[in-house]
C-alpha cells in the first residue's frame, strides 16, 4: 500500500500544531513561510537544542528537505528520532517512515511498525493508515486482513481518503472483513468525492455491476471518465470496454453528467440526483429524434491550411476535419506551468 507521509505532509501537520511552548518557534514559523530559512534556523536551533520536540521536528525536516543547510537524512533522522522519543505523534510516525524505506538509518519492518502504532495509538491518522498498510502487507507483522481492516477503518473515520479507498475495496472482495457491497459503496463514495480516480473508477464499476447500488452504465460511464480525466489507466481501459454497448445518447448524457461532478464538492450531489431520477425499473426517457452526433461540425476549406473543429470533455476528444475526416481521441495531459495546474491538451489540427 501506499505511505502517504513525505516531507511535505510533515510540513503541513508541523505548521498546524497547537501554540508554542517556547518563544521562538512562531518566530521561525514566520520566518520560514517567508522562505527566510536562515531566520528560521535562528529560531528552531537553540529551542531543539533545548528539547522543544516541535523545533526538534522542524529541524528535521529542514535537514531533510535541504532548505538552509545541506542535505542530510542522517542528521534529520536523528532530530526526528529525538521529538519522537518526546511523544510526539507526528515525529513517531515520520520516524517510522524512514525505518520503513530505510532513508538515514538502516531499512527495520518491525522497528517501523513499532513507532506508526505508538503514533497511531495517540491518534494520528496517517499512522493509523500505516499500521494498516503494514499488517495488509505482511511487514515487520505477519499478514493479517482483518487487522489491516480494523486500522484502516480508524483512519477512514478520521476521513482520510487512501483508508477509505483501502477499506472499500476490502469490503467490495470479503478481505479481512464480511463482503458488503453497499459498505464498499459507502467508502468509494466517500473518497471519490474527495478525488481519488480508483475510488471513482470503482463506484463506477459497482453502477455497473448492480453492486449495493442500482444499474446505471450512464453513471458508470461518468465515473469512469472522471477517473480517466486524472490520468487513471484502469478508467481508460474500462470506458473502451463499455462504451460499444452504449447509445450515443447515453455516452453524451454521461459526459453531462461528468461535467456536472467534477465541479467542486458537487460529485455526490449531482450523482444523488441523478440516481433519484432514475430509479430501478424505470424507463429512461429517450428522444425520438436521432442522437446527436459527439464529432463537431465540418470547418469550411482554407487554401494551404488545414482547419478542424474539435469537441473535448474532460481530455475525451472528437475531431472533425475540413476534408470530412472524423477522429475520436484522448487528449495529453500535461502541467501547464503558466496557469499552474494540469490541463487536457488536444493539439493542433
Amino acid at each position: 500500500m501506499k505511505h502517504r507521509l513525505a516531507a511535505c505532509l510533515v510540513a503541513i501537520h508541523l505548521f498546524t500544531a497547537a501554540s508554542p511552548v517556547f518563544a521562538g518557534f512562531e518566530e521561525g514559523l514566520a520566518a520560514f513561510t517567508k522562505q527566510d530559512y536562515a531566520g528560521a534556523l535562528g529560531e528552531w536551533r537553540p529551542l531543539a537544542a533545548g528539547g522543544e520536540a516541535r523545533a526538534q521536528l522542524a529541524l528535521g525536516f529542514m535537514y531533510e528537505t535541504g532548505r538552509g543547510l545541506g542535505q542530510d537524512f542522517k542528521e534529520a533522522f536523528r532530530w526526528y528520532h529525538l521529538a519522537a522519543k518526546q511523544g510526539n505523534a507526528e515525529a513517531q510516525n515520520t520516524l517510522g517512515v524512514r525505518y520503513e524505506n530505510g532513508k538515514g538509518v538502516a531499512q527495520d519492518f518491525k522497528e517501523a511498525l513499532r513507532w506508526y502504532q505508538l503514533a497511531a495509538n495517540q491518534g494520528d491518522v496517517i499512522a493509523q493508515y500505516n499500521v494498516g498498510a503494514m499488517y495488509d502487507k505482511g511487514r515487520g507483522v505477519p499478514q493479517d486482513y482483518k487487522e489491516a481492516a480494523r486500522w484502516y477503518r480508524l483512519a477512514a473515520d478520521q476521513g482520510y481518503v487512501e483508508a477509505q479507498y483501502n477499506l472499500g475495496t476490502q469490503l467490495e472482495i470479503g478481505q479481512g472483513v464480511q463482503q458488503d457491497f453497499k459498505e464498499a459503496v459507502r467508502w468509494y463514495r466517500l473518497a471519490a468525492e474527495q478525488g481519488d480516480a480508483r475510488a471513482q473508477n470503482n463506484l463506477g464499476s459497482m453502477f455497473g455491476k448492480a453492486q449495493g447500488v442500482p444499474q446505471l452504465p450512464v453513471v458508470q460511464h461518468a465515473l469512469y471518465n472522471l477517473a480517466r480525466a486524472q490520468g487513471d489507466e484502469m478508467s481508460a481501459k474500462n470506458l473502451k470496454i463499455i462504451e460499444p454497448g452504449m447509445t450515443r445518447q447515453e455516452i453524451a448524457d454521461a459526459q453531462a453528467l461528468a461535467r456536472d461532478m467534477a465541479q467542486p464538492g458537487k460529485l455526490l450531489k449531482v450523482l444523488d440526483a441523478y440516481v433519484k431520477a432514475h430509479p430501478v425499473g424505470k424507463p429512461r426517457k429517450t428522444s425520438s429524434a436521432p442522437a446527436a452526433s459527439p464529432y463537431p461540425a465540418q470547418p469550411a476549406k482554407r487554401p494551404g491550411v488545414v482547419s478542424c473543429n474539435t469537441n473535448c470533455t474532460n481530455g475525451d476528444c472528437y475531431r472533425t476535419y475540413d476534408s470530412g475526416r472524423k477522429v475520436h481521441f484522448q487528449a495529453k495531459h500535461r502541467y501547464d506551468a503558466l496557469q499552474g495546474n494540469w490541463i487536457w491538451d488536444a493539439g493542433s489540427c
